[in-house]
């Protein structure tokens, strides 16, 4: 990624978008539980075997679908960022106490008849205890493969996402530990700043986001 906007997509939200993308969004019709995951990110440079952590990552998922997530990078640097149903995701500033806005939030219910429908669908595996369901897609463009595994009482997030380039470079993102029960967390009530969304899909209504 070659922008901040982007770079910061791709950070916080990345995952959630993936999720999205096989994860039809409709009105819950399950009760959903509460749970904190410990998260990890890995990359594998191209024709090297030696990972490099680059990242950890704790979410804390709420049972109504508003999370908050907690980054912390190899250099020590820590971010987070947070998601509220109806209102959106954002990056906390803390240096400009601001609210980047970086996108919507809508509830989800994981459905898993439709998923075992859906294209690139492989199969069922356990990871953690958990029941998930693997897709694998390729790019005809980039050459670029990739694999997630949805678990839908996870309200649909990845316990595991894989990507490789096709110059071999990979990249990880997995859940190394899930604690189930409701989080407590706060977030900040700074002004919401607009800028990173509009550099990526032009200006909204400020109206939409308060």
């Amino acid at each position: 990624m070659k922008t901040k906007a982007v770079l910061l997509i791709a950070l916080f939200i990345g995952p959630l978008l993936t999720a999205a993308l096989i994860v039809a969004k409709v009105k819950p019709t399950r009760v959903n539980r509460g749970f904190t995951l410990a998260i990890k990110i890995t990359d594998y440079p191209a024709g090297s075997s030696v990972p490099i952590l680059s990242a950890t990552k704790v979410r804390y998922q709420r049972s109504d679908g508003n999370w908050k997530m907690e980054t912390t990078y190899a250099n020590g640097r820590v971010d987070a960022a947070f998601g509220q149903i109806g209102r959106g995701v954002f990056h906390v500033d803390e240096n400009s106490k601001r609210l980047d806005y970086l996108s919507g939030l809508s509830p989800m219910d994981v459905n898993e008849s439709r998923l075992r429908q859906l294209p690139g669908f492989v199969g069922e595996e356990t990871i953690l205890g958990v029941k998930c369901f693997h897709f694998h897609s390729t790019s005809d463009e980039s050459g670029e493969s990739f694999d997630s595994w949805i678990p839908p009482a996870l309200q649909g997030f990845p316990l595991r996402t894989v990507s490789v380039a096709k110059s071999g470079a990979k990249n990880i993102h997995e859940v190394t530990e899930v604690i189930w029960g409701e989080p407590a967390f706060t977030t900040p009530d700074y002004p919401v700043d607009m800028r990173r969304y509009d550099e990526i899909h032009g200006p909204v209504s400020a109206t939409r986001v308060k």
